[in-house]
């Protein structure tokens, strides 16, 4: 019988711990920025009487409603919105350590008893 692994020491554990936490900052950084140009995709470019905004205004009653983009330019981006959106949803998996299935499935090697052999 095989005895259970170890647990991992908690060194160990910390430290995957702060890895972690720095890849999901970085992945939400980077869906932050990609979900930011594609707004600017899907409304287009700044011109002067429309200045792209840095930071979110307030609602005002006075503010005119942002005009919906045109159907030729729904239809020109939806596939990408699509795309993005799907890319974004598929965080990739985290990396498990240890032997593979193939290498499970082997049998166990069996230690040799050998002698010694003088040369």
């Amino acid at each position: 019988l095989e005895e259970p692994a170890p647990p991992p020491s908690l060194l160990r554990r910390r430290v995957l711990e702060q890895l972690n936490e720095a890849f999901d900052g970085g992945f939400a950084r980077r869906l932050a920025k990609m979900q930011e140009k594609f707004e600017l995709i899907k409304v287009g470019p700044p011109t002067a009487e429309k200045p792209r905004a840095t930071a979110a205004p307030a609602a005002s009653p006075a503010a005119p409603a942002p005009a919906a983009p045109s159907p030729a330019q729904s239809a020109s981006t939806e596939p990408l919105r699509e795309a993005v959106l799907k890319a974004l949803r598929s965080r990739p998996l985290p990396k498990g350590y240890g032997p593979t299935e193939r290498q499970e499935q082997l049998p166990p090697v069996e230690d040799r008893q050998e002698e010694i052999v003088d040369e």
